[in-house]
């Protein structure tokens, strides 16, 4: 699955799964703080160290500094992304312009493919890394690379049929 969060200058954020619009709330925007972001599993704030670490396989995440809209998110879900040479954001094996999207918006680009003895990187874009510097709890080596980014199919068939797509064992349709 492909799971997008926004937030706008507003305070909405919006849910996306797959591209397709889940649930809005309301909330405060995060503020500039000293304190480690924790991705995939709940601060807990009584002791101080996380809980309820997340079980599952991610492929990639992305950090941007501005809310993506629903088109924005449909062109880069299924797919890895690179810097044009114009400082556009673009698909990396459909190299389509995401529109009124620049590099420059992208704080944080994690592939999950530079992984070393429990550390994760940031992407390095030929001239700048986007990001900081990880830790990964119980992970010591890159996962397998078992999502479809972006779908590619064996043979022609119906969209639902497992026999149609390159990664059967991962596809839900």
């Amino acid at each position: 699955y492909h799971i997008a969060l926004t937030h706008s200058a507003g305070g909405e954020y919006r849910l996306y799964i797959d591209g397709i619009f889940i649930k809005l709330a309301g909330g405060g925007s995060p503020g500039t703080n000293v304190n480690s972001a924790i991705m995939g599993a709940m601060d807990s704030t009584a002791d101080g160290l996380p809980k309820n670490y997340y079980n599952g396989w991610m492929e990639e995440l992305r950090i941007w500094g501005v809310a993506l809209n629903p088109e924005q998110i449909r062109m880069m879900m299924n797919q890895r992304i690179k810097k044009s040479d114009d400082n556009k954001v673009i698909g990396e094996v459909i190299p389509l312009n995401i529109p009124a999207l620049a590099w420059n918006n992208l704080i944080g680009y994690y592939r999950m493919d530079d992984v070393g003895c429990g550390n994760l990187y940031p992407y390095n874009d030929g001239v700048n890394y986007i990001g900081y510097e990880g830790k990964l709890i119980n992970i010591t080596t890159p996962q397998e690379k078992s999502a479809p980014l972006p779908y590619i199919s064996a043979t022609n068939g119906p969209w639902r049929d497992k026999n149609t797509w390159t990664q059967p064992v991962v596809w839900d349709a």
